[in-house]
Parts: structure tokens; C-alpha cells; sequence
């Protein structure tokens, strides 16, 4: 059948969920580099347009943090081995969407890819992460079925996919935490920053016709660097990031 089909390929897509979006981008993204210019030729106006599409990332972020900051432990997390649910979120990020942590990723991504002010790009990166991130989803309802069973439909059936429904907002059970938040998204920010250098110091190299790297995104390359290999090191040696129940 289609669905078991689909729900296969979506158990395999699950392990690779975190890094297969942005591997299967790299070579759309290097291809545009090669052939981008400034928005309309405009300098000034290409920086208003990468205003907005870095707002976008943060958007995307501010809703990746707000969801994992309020997330138990052995849910919603970077597991890769197989699906892990102790208990059903529903309150929260969970009340308006049932899958926050994929909107968020969408979102982000969607303003990486605007800063090249690519059409064929962008169109390809929202197809590619609806046909991915399909699969992801119905091998996790199909998971959270089998595991909650009348629960998760109930909640399935007044909760929508992935836009948000406000009317239905409920606190987070649990309190925020930065912990679990920096000890779970910090890779994301590091990411985020690493591809955000890259495409400004691309955009600038090819339509100026030499390599241009601007001190203040070196400095937030740098700074961005020592963060993660001091929070990397923090996370593998030390309990400083741990938190009861996250």
C-alpha cells in the first residue's frame, strides 16, 4: 500500500531528519553563489532584502527554542537511532501545531534560501522539504498512533499539521529552560550563522570579482565557532546543561 510505502520511507528519512535538508541544498546553494547578484543590482536594497530573510531565520529559531524550551526529555529531541516518545506534548507549540520543531526548520530555511534571491532555488527548497519532511510526519503519526492511541487522535483531529490554530493555545505544563534549550539548539545556531557567513562572503566574492570577507561577519564567524566547540565541550564533559525532566 501507498501509505506503508510512504511510512517506510518516512522511518528511514527520520534518522537523517537533521542533516539531509541542508545536504540535499548544498549543491542548489553552491550552483546560485556562482551566478548570484545584488537584488536589482542595488547594494542598499540587496541588505534590506537580507534584513527580512534574516528575520525570517529568527523566526524560525525563536520558535525552535520556544517549543524545545518547554519540551520533556525523550520527546521532540535529535534522536536518530528510532522514533522515542515517553509522553505526548499537546500544551505549548503543541497546541497550535503538531509539529512546531518542522515549522520552525521550514521557516529558517525558507530565509537562508531568500538571501539568494533565487526563484528556481526557493521553489526547489519548498519542494524538497514538503516531499522530505511528508514521509518524516506520517512515520511519526503512525508511531504516536501506535503508542497513544485514542489519545493522540483526539488531539491529531483539533490540532492542524503545520499552520498554527491561536484559538486553541495552552501554557506549556513546563516551565522554560535555557538548558535544555542551549544544550539541544546549539548546533542549529551554529549552523545557522556558518550558512549565513558563507552566502553573504559568496554573494559579495562574485559580484565584486574578488574574495570580499567583512570584518564584523569574520568576527561573528569566529565568535560563532568558539561558542559551539566551548558548549560542544561543556555538553560531552560536564552535567552544566542538564535539567530534571529534560
Amino acid at each position: 500500500m501507498l501509505y506503508e510505502t510512504l511510512c517506510e520511507q518516512g522511518e528511514r528519512a527520520f534518522r537523517w531528519r537533521g542533516a539531509a535538508p541542508a545536504l540535499l541544498l548544498v549543491p542548489a546553494v553552491l550552483l546560485t553563489l556562482f551566478d548570484t547578484r545584488y537584488l536589482f543590482n542595488d547594494h542598499d536594497l540587496d541588505q534590506l532584502w537580507d534584513c527580512f530573510a534574516l528575520l525570517l531565520m529568527l523566526a524560525g529559531l525563536g520558535i525552535r527554542v520556544w517549543t524545545t524550551g518547554h519540551t520533556p526529555r525523550r520527546s521532540s529531541g535529535r534522536n536518530t537511532k528510532g522514533q522515542v516518545a515517553d509522553t505526548l506534548n499537546t500544551s505549548g507549540a503543541y497546541s497550535l501545531v503538531r509539529n512546531p520543531l518542522y515549522v520552525g526548520n521550514f521557516i529558517g530555511g525558507l530565509g537562508a534560501v531568500l538571501l539568494l534571491h533565487s526563484f528556481g532555488l526557493t521553489l526547489y527548497y519548498v519542494l524538497a522539504f514538503a516531499i522530505y519532511f511528508e514521509r518524516v510526519v506520517l512515520a511519526e503519526e503512525r508511531f504516536l498512533t501506535a503508542r497513544f492511541g485514542d489519545a493522540y487522535t483526539r488531539w491529531a483531529r483539533k490540532t492542524p499539521a503545520f499552520l498554527p490554530e491561536f484559538s486553541g493555545y495552552l501554557p506549556a505544563v513546563l516551565p522554560f529552560s535555557w538548558r535544555a534549550v542551549v544544550r539541544r539548539e546549539y548546533l542549529t545556531v551554529f549552523m545557522a550563522v556558518f550558512i549565513i557567513f558563507i552566502i553573504e562572503v559568496g554573494e559579495d566574492t562574485v559580484n565584486q570579482g574578488t574574495v570580499v570577507i567583512d570584518q564584523h561577519w569574520l568576527l561573528i564567524a569566529a565568535i560563532n565557532s568558539v561558542l559551539f566547540m566551548a558548549i560542544r565541550w561543556i555538553r560531552k564533559r560536564t552535567r552544566w546543561l542538564s535539567a530534571q525532566g529534560r
